[in-house]
């Protein structure tokens, strides 16, 4: 089996799967902003440091910072002095920021739900254990 044109084959369907809608929103989500917002969401009982995010999300100090004093003048997120440790910053979503999330997260469902009614049950399992398996041997590198 050649590999390599396996690989080019997957590279050029992923290239025009990637400029669709539903993953053009994906993608979307999952950086910048987004991607510390849905963080913050899915961690909500954490004491959640800038520099978690840096290290959870592979971003540096610097583009954390940006980041969150936009989303901080966007009333997404508040920051506040952890009272054991005056010197360390906790990172909060406010209910604002909550509901960006939910509302973004609410319109993948709607458009992937579509997808996969369409591809079907079987195809749409058989998708997600692919990609399950990818992603355990990505991270086993």
């Amino acid at each position: 089996m050649d590999y390599k044109e396996l690989t080019k084959e997957f590279l050029l369907l992923f290239s025009k799967f990637h400029k669709s809608r539903p993953t053009m929103d994906f993608s979307k989500f999952n950086h910048g902003e987004m991607m510390v917002l849905n963080y913050l969401f899915s961690n909500p009982d954490q004491e959640i440091l800038p520099s978690n995010i840096c290290n959870d999300l592979h971003l540096s100090s610097a583009r954390v910072a940006v980041t969150l004093n936009s989303l901080e003048k966007k009333n997404c997120i508040e920051r506040t002095m952890l009272p054991a440790d005056r010197r360390k910053i906790m990172v909060n979503i406010t209910e604002a920021g909550r509901r960006t999330v939910e509302s973004k997260r609410k319109l993948l469902v709607e458009s992937f739900s579509t997808i996969f009614e369409r591809l079907g049950e079987y195809d749409t399992k058989e998708l997600i254990r692919i990609l399950t398996r990818i992603e355990g041997l990505l991270n086993d590198k």
